[in-house]
């Protein structure tokens, strides 16, 4: 495992500006440079702004997004927001503190993903490390318990039309992600729209979807199969939906759905297909 102090101290300075955005304004741009570096790697050949911009220091979801909800998280142990909500900017709140909390977190996920990286586990290891970063945290900032305050009332049964709904919007994204890797050979395509389009949670409540993508193209690209893809899609959507119900409905610090379906899904799709 090889430290390069540049990437460290950006790292830090990722995660410090990740914290002021916000969770979802940071994980927005991830997206937005995911696709600019698509466009920059067709059209010149040189994939740095895709992999060291947008899966790196920058706006590298193990760093940035990591580091805004530890950082979401810590503000709400100091009870000046409720340390779930990843869609306040933190900046609002005027605190050293918080930011430098975002920018050590930031660290921590640059030198964990490196460490799974060369580690040859087969997983996806920013994922996997953003579920790291998430379970420390609520560890170390929470106060609710591992899985949240037990309600009074416990729901599994998600109902018919909400099982039909998902699945078909899991296999159409699915499909359609898939497409878009075997027609491009890229396969965080589908993963950067659906990261940037989540600029709309500040307006309605809109669909999470990135993992819905990320797994489809993953499984479309192993084996050349949209319907492969697509069934992904499906499996994506509704075990976050699950996890989502699992984690973070009666917590006060966040444990992403995506991250944690992706570092499940994606070690099947890595070893068995």
């Amino acid at each position: 495992m090889s430290i390069n102090i540049d990437l460290i101290l950006a790292s830090f300075g990722g995660g410090v500006f990740a914290a002021a955005l916000g969770v979802i304004g940071s994980f927005s741009l991830c997206g937005a440079l995911i696709l600019v570096g698509i466009a920059a790697a067709v059209t010149t050949g040189d994939n740095n702004i895709l992999n060291l911009i947008a899966f790196g220091p920058y706006f590298g979801p193990h760093i940035s997004y990591a580091g805004a909800v530890a950082a979401a998280a810590y503000a709400g142990r100091k009870q000046l927001i409720d340390g779930a909500n990843i869609l306040v900017p933190l900046n609002k709140l005027k605190r050293f503190d918080v930011l430098l909390i975002g920018g050590l977190f930031g660290v921590l996920g640059y030198l964990c993903n490196e460490l799974l990286a060369v580690s040859g586990i087969q997983i996806d290891t920013i994922a996997f490390t953003v579920v790291i970063s998430n379970v420390l945290v609520r560890l170390v900032f929470g106060k609710s318990g591992f899985l949240g305050r037990t309600p009074k009332e416990i729901k599994i049964n998600p109902g018919v039309q909400t099982l039909l709904f998902s699945s078909l919007l899991g296999f159409s994204l699915g499909l359609v992600s898939s497409f878009a890797t075997q027609l491009t050979g890229f396969v965080p395509i589908g993963y950067g729209i659906s990261a940037l389009s989540l600029l709309m949670l500040f307006h309605d409540e809109f669909p999470v979807t990135h993992h819905v993508a990320i797994c489809a193209a993953y499984a479309a690209k192993a084996t050349g199969s949209l319907i492969i893809g697509g069934i992904f899609g499906i499996l994506a959507l509704l075990l976050g939906n699950l996890v989502g119900s699992l984690f973070n409905k009666n917590s006060d610090t966040f444990i992403d759905p995506p991250a944690l379906t992706i570092a499940v899904l994606s070690p099947i799709i890595f070893i068995f297909l």
